[in-house]
């Protein structure tokens, strides 16, 4: 019997909201599997979700992702038979995470389905603010040095506690991801009135301060292609709520990068302080920098797959 609809509303948006926050709260980062209970944690939560999925509605919506998700998992899990493979439980567990992509697909469709895109993008938009406000909160924590306080909460780099800002990721560049998703939801939020433009402003400036300190190089990407993409929009559309749109993220693109750019020079002049933010390192990087690095990757990723196009080497 289908769940009342007020009741299943909210169980579903509290399940959305924990799967992108709690997670990524984990401390527990030790080898050799220093994820596991995060990625534990959102295992069981897809789970969850999917279960208040199937009581919440009548009928289940299958996208068409399920079929290439299937086929993977398939592929992966047939993959030891055929290859020789020293681990083969990471070829497993890699299976049954596509599985869950696979439960996590249906409750995406099923839920838009019955819902709307639009009140789905809203669930998942404050679900990532949420996320990103305490992300940033231990981000500060850990820039500050007040981390001290409180070292069994909150998970630090011990060799660069004050330069090496990461949340509770682990990795500066999956962090600063994160805020920016967290950046565009609070955009989503304020485009559809559900947050001022007063608290918008505010917020933005944060996460500016936040995503500076990460200094990721990669965030500019996220931010120069969405003033594209809402540039695109408003020259469809010719609307208000598309100029809309395309104000509050310029606004906050422009934004910014005037924090990128004015705060180590504020610091600097204050206290002599030196940060390396996203916009300093790209402008002092050098042979190509983490690029070059990459490259050396991608190139034996290319290798890789010519001498074994079909079933590959293995997960390791």
């Amino acid at each position: 019997m289908p769940l009342t609809s007020n009741k299943y509303k909210s169980l579903i948006l509290l399940n959305i909201i924990a799967l992108l926050v709690a997670p990524q709260l984990n401390t527990v980062h030790y080898s050799p599997m220093p994820q596991f209970w995060a990625e534990m944690t959102f295992a069981w939560l897809i789970i969850s979700l999917f279960f208040i999925t199937c009581l919440a509605f009548k009928k289940l919506s299958i996208p068409k992702i399920s079929i290439p998700l299937l086929a993977f998992a398939i592929y992966i899990f047939i993959q030891p038979y055929v290859v020789n493979i020293s681990f083969i439980g990471i070829s497993y567990t890699t299976s049954l995470e596509f599985i869950l992509c696979l439960l996590l697909a249906i409750c995406v469709s099923t839920i838009v389905q019955n819902l709307g895109i639009t009140k789905f993008v809203i669930y998942l938009s404050i679900a990532l603010l949420i996320g990103g406000i305490l992300q940033s909160l231990i981000g500060f924590l850990q820039y500050s040095g007040l981390y001290t306080y409180y070292t069994k909460w909150i998970f630090y780099d011990s060799l660069h506690p004050q330069t090496n800002i990461f949340g509770h990721f682990g990795q500066r560049n999956h962090y600063c991801h994160y805020l920016s998703w967290s950046f565009f939801a609070l955009v989503y939020l304020t485009y559809r009135q559900k947050i001022s433009y007063w608290l918008f402003t505010i917020l933005a400036i944060w996460f500016s301060f936040s995503l500076t300190i990460g200094a990721s190089r990669s965030v500019f990407i996220y931010f120069a292609l969405a003033v594209l993409v809402a540039g695109f929009y408003l020259l469809l559309h010719q609307s208000r709520q598309a100029w809309r749109l395309f104000r509050l993220i310029l606004w906050g693109s422009l934004l910014l990068v005037l924090f990128e750019y004015l705060y180590p020079i504020l610091l600097h002049h204050i206290d002599g302080q030196h940060v390396a933010s996203g916009l300093d390192r790209i402008t002092t990087s050098e042979d190509g920098g983490e690029t070059g690095r990459r490259q050396v990757e991608w190139l034996k990723a290319w290798i890789t797959f010519k001498q074994s196009p079909i079933w590959g080497i293995g997960w390791y």
